[in-house]
C-alpha cells in the first residue's frame, strides 16, 4: 500500500517510536496539485469542474483504491497574517 500511495503523489510522516515500540504514520498530500500517477490523470478528467468536484473524484478515487483508517480532507481558504 505505501508504494502505491506514493505513486499517487502522498508523503510518508512517521513519528518516532514510543517506549512500546508502536508508532503512527500520516500520508500527506499537500494540495491536488501535487498528485501523481493514476491519481493525477484523474483529476485531469475534471480539472476545469469546480474545486469541490475535484475533491469529490479524489476522494472517490482514494476510497476505491486505497485502504486508509481515516480519510481527513482539510481546505484552509484564507489566512490573516499577523504584522512584526
Amino acid at each position: 500500500m505505501a508504494t502505491r500511495l506514493e505513486g499517487y503523489g502522498f508523503h510518508c510522516l512517521r513519528s518516532r517510536r514510543g517506549d512500546d515500540g508502536r508508532f503512527w504514520e500520516i500520508w500527506y498530500l499537500p494540495g491536488l496539485w501535487s498528485a501523481q500517477g493514476d491519481l493525477k490523470t484523474t483529476l485531469e478528467e475534471v480539472k476545469r469542474k469546480p474545486i469541490k468536484d475535484q475533491v469529490t473524484t479524489a476522494v472517490s478515487f482514494l476510497c476505491r483504491n486505497a485502504s486508509f483508517g481515516t480519510l481527513d480532507v482539510v481546505a484552509q481558504r484564507a489566512a490573516m497574517m499577523v504584522p512584526d
